[in-house]
């Protein structure tokens, strides 16, 4: 049977080419969101005549994004994000193969990342180029953090103090801009973003785990309490049946958010989670960490890992035919992060790695957006998809 590294890095040679010929500018999910059209359309009266109209609009502009993005002409933007991850991943291939193509990439990666930082904050931070929840522009700390974990990726690699100091700034971000709440005397939840105050499990453990990373190597307790209270938080909101919300119970009646959306529970969101807790018990040693873990993970294992039929993007049945390349990436980083907890789970690794590239791998290296039972939609998005699975392809291939 291959092993996971060798079907990985054949899949990678094959992204890596596709990501030589494309640069760094790309499209996103979001990219069809600003145009004037689509804002047009959203802003109609809830009225039955027009939602009748406005259905199968939606549904085409859904169906088919390309289309539209070349309709309207909209331009591809570097994301941030997207730079965060793909830093990390050439990092991840340099350290392996020691080859400097690998390393010119992650530089490039970087040289744009120090010039796209958001200015007017406590310390470095990163947004997104388009509207989402918020103005385009607007800082976060999932972003700020993914971003981070490069810089701390390279800081690992070559001992620069100036890739430590940009960590440092971040946490500076963390703990001085966004809102924070201390839910109780051991617990606090940070924000999504300086604009907010809800509480988005996996961006606040997020936060609380770089908090810990850096608080430690810096010696800077005060940062390490606050992303141990941070983790306790994330603990207290874990589901009897090992699942995580994606709100905490604190926004429901405070916002514009459905029951059905507080409670939701997607794969690639369970996933952060997880990989976080890891990353956390690893820095702190909690016995009561292992326990949540488990649950977790046996959670995640049961509903979002289906190496027939794919990734489902949720653990319910009315989206389980919803194949996401985001949820895909996030499950090859789960299985290969926990491939030493379970030897089924280091067997089921190779089996959805080969189904994600069969199904979701185009001829010319690039991953598609998502798979349902009508139709695959083939747009290559950046940030949403080559990013990622980039991120899971050089995880696998270092690991190993």
């Amino acid at each position: 049977m291959l092993q996971p590294k060798d079907i990985a890095n054949d899949s990678w040679k094959r992204l890596y080419f596709w990501l030589s010929q494309n640069g760094l500018e790309g499209y996103d999910p979001y990219s069809i969101k600003e145009m004037p059209f689509y804002y047009w359309i959203t802003k109609w009266p809830q009225l039955l005549p027009l939602k009748v109209i406005r259905f199968p609009i939606m549904r085409l502009i859904e169906f088919y994004p390309a289309l539209w993005i070349r309709l309207f002409h909209l331009p591809p933007k570097v994301i941030s994000k997207g730079l965060g991850l793909l830093a990390s991943s050439y990092l991840s291939l340099y350290r392996k193969t020691g080859e400097k193509k690998y390393l010119k990439s992650a530089d490039q990666c970087f040289d744009l990342l120090g010039e796209s930082s958001v200015k007017g904050f406590s310390g470095h931070c990163w947004g997104v180029p388009f509207v989402w929840q918020f103005p385009s522009g607007t800082p976060c700390s999932v972003a700020s953090i993914i971003i981070g974990h490069a810089y701390w990726a390279r800081y690992q690699t070559f001992g620069q103090d100036s890739d430590l100091a940009v960590c440092q700034s971040i946490c500076d971000f963390l703990v001085n801009d966004l809102n924070r709440d201390d839910v109780s005397p051991d617990e606090v939840c940070f924000s999504y973003t300086p604009l907010d105050r809800t509480h988005i499990l996996n961006g606040s453990l997020f936060s609380s785990e770089f908090l810990i990373r850096i608080g430690k190597e810096l010696k800077n307790r005060r940062w390490v309490e606050l992303g141990e209270k941070g983790v306790n938080y994330v603990l207290r909101n874990q589901q009897e049946d090992g699942s995580f919300w994606y709100f905490g119970p604190e926004d429901e009646g405070l916002y514009p958010i459905s029951s059905r959306t507080l409670k939701k529970v997607d794969g690639y969101h369970t996933g952060f989670i997880l990989r976080m807790l890891k990353e956390a018990n690893k820095l702190l040693s909690i016995h009561q960490l292992e326990g949540a873990i488990e649950r977790g993970l046996y959670f995640y294992l049961n509903n979002f890992i289906d190496e027939k039929r794919g990734i489902p993007f949720t653990h319910l049945n009315i989206h389980r035919h919803r194949i996401d390349i985001h949820g895909c990436a996030e499950a090859l980083l789960i299985l290969n992060a926990f491939a030493d907890y379970d030897s089924k789970i280091d067997e089921l690794l190779p089996k959805v790695l080969i189904w994600v590239i069969k199904n979701m791998q185009d001829p010319s290296g690039y991953f598609y957006y998502e798979k349902t039972p009508i139709i695959t939609k083939k747009i290559a998005y950046l940030r949403w998809g080559q990013a990622w699975m980039a991120r899971a392809l050089t995880d696998i291939i270092e690991s190993r």
